[in-house]
């Protein structure tokens, strides 16, 4: 999935490494809602859950890290949207095993070909 969406890894679980995660993921989650919302969505779901959001939305970025930190074990991963996240983000995310990629597209079209790659191979 890594180069057929041209994405950069920007953090990495060394036991679960992005290369396997097309074979993981079962449902994404586009997070446009409030943290809270994404929080309840996540630990909820039975699903292996992508959460796609805009790197800009660290709301979003310190729930999936308070997600990962709580040893929620759905969450695969998530796939950032046009840039990088703000400095401070990155230094706790490069502390922890989150795995963090980043694409040049915007978030819909970006879950759109992340749909597409998922349901082509």
């Amino acid at each position: 999935m890594r180069e057929e969406l041209k994405v950069e890894v920007l953090n990495e679980d060394e036991s679960n490494t992005i290369s396997t995660w097309n074979k993981q993921i079962e449902r994404i989650v586009v997070a446009t809602m409030e943290p809270d919302i994404l929080m309840e969505t996540v630990t909820n779901s039975q699903s292996k859950i992508l959460i796609i959001t805009s790197s800009d939305r660290s709301d979003i970025l310190l729930a999936a890290l308070a997600l990962y930190h709580s040893k929620t074990t759905n969450l695969v991963g998530v796939l950032l949207s046009e840039g990088i996240p703000p400095k401070s983000i990155m230094n706790v995310i490069s502390k922890t095993g989150l795995p963090v990629l980043m694409a040049e597209q915007g978030v819909y079209t970006l879950a759109s070909l992340v749909h597409d790659f998922r349901h082509n191979y």
